[in-house]
């Protein structure tokens, strides 16, 4: 049971999951290079030992993306980075500060950026090569909006007319 599903509050539901990206898959493509052009001149020991290094690479990728889990739920951020060795944070919603993303040039392109949880008492997190790293911060957003809202509603002791914008 992935651990996110395993630690959630009675009553919580998973708003949204985040995943790292694909790109490191693209390493493959170099040994399968090898692999056929080796293959096509018969150099049998050459062409294993670049469908053995596509086969690594490959399950280094799936185990490296595999190794995060990132989900926003309606009350907190859960985050658990590691297979053996793991480190876990959970973050009520109400103690972030703000969320920011960092992204370079090929990761505006790729869609591919960090992102960073600031919070009350200093803290700071970020998670790294986070695909699609804005509908997190989105999704964070829409999450912190919505808590601040039933909080109005409570005090006002009934709800909010809607504001929607033309």
């Amino acid at each position: 049971m992935p651990y996110v599903d395993s630690t959630l509050l009675p009553g919580e539901r998973v708003c949204y999951r985040a995943v790292r990206n694909r790109w490191p898959y693209l390493w493959a493509i170099l040994p399968t290079g090898v692999a056929s052009l080796a293959a096509a001149h018969r150099w049998w020991p050459l062409a294993a030992a670049a469908v053995a290094a596509m086969l690594l690479v490959w399950l280094w990728t799936w185990q490296w993306r595999a190794a995060l889990e990132c989900a926003v739920t309606d009350t907190r951020v859960i985050l658990a980075v590691g297979r053996l060795r793991r480190r876990t944070v959970e973050t009520m919603l109400s103690a972030i500060a703000g969320v920011s993303v960092d992204q370079s040039l090929l990761g505006r392109l790729g869609n591919v950026g960090t992102v960073v949880f600031t919070g009350a008492g200093g803290m700071r997190e970020a998670v790294d090569a986070i695909a699609d790293p804005l509908e997190l911060r989105r999704q964070v957003q829409i999450q912190l909006a919505r808590i601040d809202r039933e909080r109005l509603e409570a005090m006002r002791g009934g709800p909010l007319p809607s504001v929607h914008a033309p």
